[in-house]
C-alpha cells in the first residue's frame, strides 16, 4: 500500500510541475543482475525539463513485496535520469537511483543506461552500474504513454 501511495504521490508531483501539459509518461520493467541477485523491477517515469526524467521504482529478489524477511532485499526510491547522449534511436542516460534497501538503508547507486526505441511507444535497452561495491547489469523494456 505504501507503494501504491508513493507511486501516486510522485506522478502528482510531476504533473503539477509547470509545463504539465508536455509531460511524457513512461512505464518499465526491468531484471537486474547485481550482489543481491537477480532482481526484478518497475519504474514509472515523467519527463520534466528538456528531457530530465523523475522516475519512482521498486525493486525486488524473487517476489514483489516489502516483507522484512532479508532475503528479499527490496529496494524502492527515486531514480533522476539525465540524457547524455542521443543518435536517432538510441539514447544514452546519466542515472542515479536513491532510496531504502530493507526498509531502513539510504543508498545511492549510479547508472548509465543505454535506449534504443523499437517502435513508437515501445523501447528497451542496457544498464550499468554500481552498487554496494560491485558492478550491476540489466536489460529493460519501456512503453510510452
Amino acid at each position: 500500500m505504501k507503494t501504491i501511495f508513493a507511486l501516486i504521490t510522485i506522478l502528482l508531483i510531476a504533473l503539477s510541475i509547470s509545463d504539465a501539459n508536455a509531460q511524457k509518461l513512461q512505464a518499465t520493467t526491468y531484471l537486474e543482475k547485481n550482489i543481491m541477485g537477480t532482481q526484478k523491477g518497475v519504474q514509472v517515469s515523467a519527463s520534466i525539463y528538456k528531457n530530465v526524467k523523475v522516475s519512482y521504482f521498486f525493486q525486488a529478489t524473487e517476489k514483489f513485496s516489502l516483507e522484512k524477511d532479508g532475503q528479499n532485499y527490496p529496494f524502492h526510491g527515486l531514480n533522476f535520469l539525465v540524457p547524455v547522449s542521443n543518435c536517432g534511436n538510441i539514447q544514452i542516460w546519466a542515472s542515479l537511483r536513491t532510496g531504502l534497501v530493507n526498509g531502513k538503508y539510504l543508498i545511492a547507486t549510479p547508472q548509465v543506461n543505454t535506449e534504443i526505441k523499437i517502435a513508437k511507444h515501445f523501447s528497451m535497452g542496457i544498464s550499468t552500474g554500481y552498487r554496494a561495491g560491485q558492478a550491476s547489469a540489466g536489460t529493460f523494456l519501456s512503453f510510452n504513454l
